[in-house]
């Protein structure tokens, strides 16, 4: 928790300062990441030790190492939200939300894996109307319906709350996987990356995938 209050300040000063760096109130970084100044005056004074941040007459500012902070946090955020949006079809408020929460807890490999793929376009949901049967275009279809042997390739992930994980484990919009086997109890275990992960069935089934070609 405290990592992620630090880097929601350092966050939300580049946003509120910009790139010039002017000092922020700490009233302000309080509103902006709906928080109270009291919860973040101990918070601040560790980032002053730490050098991350500057403060002078109750507003805080910058400095070169928490600047580059900022910026890698910034990124990864833009990079989440844009990927929720774009390619796995949440409305623009709740991606921005998730993004915040995701941020945190996703691994700079990822974010780079996830900002290649959207440069080259990716896979993104050709559907994005719903995860119905009678919705789906292209022969997407849920994990647990591939038969054992089968590759595919991953088109959407339609539960947001599964993302921090499956980004970690390389299961992502794009990527090829091989069903390995099929559990009695609705259980799939998939090879990715040369790695064979089990996946429980509810996560399974918020995984929709078509035929490799």
């Amino acid at each position: 928790m405290q990592t992620s209050l630090r880097e929601d300040i350092l966050e939300a000063i580049l946003c509120l300062a910009g790139e010039g760096g002017s000092p922020v109130p700490v009233a302000e970084i309080a509103a902006q990441i709906r928080s109270k100044p009291p919860t973040l005056e101990p918070v601040l004074t560790e980032m002053v030790r730490e050098g991350e941040v500057t403060l002078q007459g109750g507003a805080a500012s910058l400095t070169d190492a928490g600047m580059e902070r900022a910026r890698g946090v910034a990124h990864r955020h833009q990079v989440l939200q844009c990927f929720l949006s774009e390619r796995l079809g949440i409305d623009g408020p709740s991606a921005d939300q998730e993004a915040c929460r995701l941020e945190h807890q996703v691994s700079d490999t990822t974010i780079d894996r996830l900002s290649e793929f959207l440069e080259k376009g990716g896979h993104g949901p050709r559907n994005r109307g719903g995860t119905g049967g009678e919705g789906r275009e292209g022969g997407s279809r849920p994990l647990t319906e591939f038969p054992e042997g089968e590759a595919v390739t991953v088109e959407l992930i339609s539960c947001s709350h599964n993302l921090p994980r499956l980004l970690d484990l390389g299961i992502l919009p794009g990527e090829p996987l091989e069903i390995r086997q099929r559990l009695p109890n609705r259980a799939v275990v998939v090879r990715v990356k040369g790695c064979d992960i089990a996946l429980s069935p509810e996560v399974a089934a918020s995984i929709l995938a078509v035929r490799a070609a």
